[in-house]
């Protein structure tokens, strides 16, 4: 990190910002990267609860922040107490909830065959360790909203080709991540599709960006965007 930065991280660690608001701060100053992991205040209490799904289905991948909010309508949650955990493809495995009691927390639990998007899930209790861990990717750090998962990408794709393709976009600092996909063994590194995060400085930048790019084409192949929650 530049000595700047390092500076601006000291005095943001001092005024207790959060961990979202930290990485926004930082972003301008080219050597930070979201493998940085910081633990806030807010990190460090409360009582979790890892939602996930029961059977052989994942999660569903069309829960939102504010459906949970809502059907824990009974306790008191912010934006901040509800946090997506995502697989290597950056689909979801669980989702965690953050309560300000135990009794908020055990409360919770009593919904009798609990449904998401119309699967079963199941409620299991965790530390604020197990909060800590769940609930960061090295990918995005905490997104909330500002970051997208381009998928289908051809394999020849650059970071500078993902630049170009959101040209008309405001990118954070270290905007773009290349990934590429390694699950499937049968297919020739060469012959596989990358996939990219790409950072961007608001939540609204990210939905527009998403509204417009979406099944557009790179390089000759046909990509997804999704945000990242």
């Amino acid at each position: 990190m530049l000595a700047g930065g390092s500076k601006l991280f000291r005095a943001l660690v001092s005024a207790r910002c959060t961990t979202g608001e930290i990485h926004n701060a930082l972003a301008p100053f080219a050597t930070y990267s979201a493998n940085t992991r910081i633990i806030s205040e807010e990190d460090r209490t409360g009582f979790p609860l890892c939602v996930s799904s029961k059977g052989n289905f994942s999660i569903s991948p069309e829960i939102t922040r504010q459906d949970i909010i809502r059907f824990f309508h009974g306790v008191p949650l912010t934006e901040r107490d509800v946090r997506p955990q995502y697989n290597a493809m950056f689909r979801p495995m669980a989702w965690w909830v953050k309560f300000h009691t135990p009794e908020d927390r055990t409360k919770s639990m009593q919904v009798p065959q609990p449904r998401w998007g119309g699967r079963m899930v199941g409620f299991e209790e965790k530390t604020m360790r197990d909060w800590q861990e769940g609930t960061f990717n090295h990918l995005v750090g905490e997104s909330f909203g500002t970051s997208v998962v381009v998928s289908k990408m051809a394999s020849q794709t650059a970071d500078s080709d993902v630049a170009s393709f959101f040209r008309n976009f405001h990118l954070a600092g270290n905007g773009v991540t290349l990934i590429q996909d390694a699950y499937n063994t049968n297919i020739r590194p060469e012959d596989q599709f990358k996939r990219a995060i790409v950072r961007l400085i608001s939540p609204e930048e990210a939905q527009r960006a998403t509204r417009s790019l979406h099944r557009r084409y790179m390089r000759n192949a046909r990509v997804t965007v999704k945000v990242v929650q």
